[in-house]
């Protein structure tokens, strides 16, 4: 069995695998589809704690007039700056309403509300279990400062599936000793870059200043952007 069931895997806890996410590395995270806000196409991302705390906001396009506007934020941040206590909601109320972006949003109309927990956390220490693998957010294969998780959950399934084609045959029974290769792959491939970024990420928001801490997260989100970017398809 492959368990792929989100952040608070029931099906990783059945089995034995129980790695709840400290709540400092656990981003709450909402997102509305909204009509009537022009996007010229750009992918934008705004940091800063006086917008979204421990994370980032972001406008996509979605189409002609239409965008994702969202943002995530860490609660434990949030006792640094007006709006201390507030859910993500609050944050991405206000952030439309009276940043330097509100212009932008003024005839915007939400067509769909998305939200949800993101771990920003270190990979789950245990992949693997008698008759089971984890992936995706399950697993915590999941980009600690961007908490973008849908190539690396694809791309980690495809490395599950490859796994269990060549052990299963082979093996007598699907045990935790024989499915542990596929842990030892996936941190051969993606693991040690994951893990590599979560030190970064922790490192940034260890920084006791507001405004050094902003440009940190900026300076390591805008250089994912670069051409040489040895982070670009993690």
């Amino acid at each position: 069995m492959t368990g792929a069931d989100g952040v608070m895997s029931q099906v990783g806890l059945m089995a034995g695998l129980r790695s709840p996410v400290p709540p400092r590395d656990l981003a709450s995270c909402l997102q509305y589809i909204v009509e009537g806000v022009e996007t010229s196409g750009l992918l934008e991302v705004v940091v800063g704690r006086a917008h979204a705390p421990g994370g980032y906001a972001w406008v996509f396009p979605k189409g002609p007039g239409m965008a994702e506007v969202g943002l995530g934020i860490t609660r434990d941040l949030g006792h640094a700056i007006v709006g201390r206590g507030h859910d993500a909601r609050w944050h991405l109320e206000r952030f439309m309403s009276e940043s330097f972006m509100r212009a932008r949003f003024a005839r915007a109309r939400i067509v769909e509300v998305q939200g949800g927990g993101v771990p920003l956390a270190a990979a789950h220490k245990h992949m693997a279990a008698d008759n089971l693998i984890l992936v995706g957010d399950a697993a915590r294969q999941v980009n600690p400062i961007t908490g973008g998780g849908i190539h690396t959950a694809l791309r980690s399934g495809r490395m599950a599936g490859q796994f269990l084609g060549q052990a299963l045959p082979a093996a007598p029974a699907a045990s935790r000793a024989a499915l542990k290769g596929y842990h030892d792959l996936w941190h051969a491939e993606l693991g040690h870059a994951l893990a590599e970024l979560y030190q970064m990420k922790t490192a940034i928001f260890a920084e006791a200043d507001p405004d050094r801490q902003d440009a940190a997260l900026y300076q390591t989100l805008s250089s994912y952007f670069l051409p040489d970017s040895r982070f670009k398809r993690v």
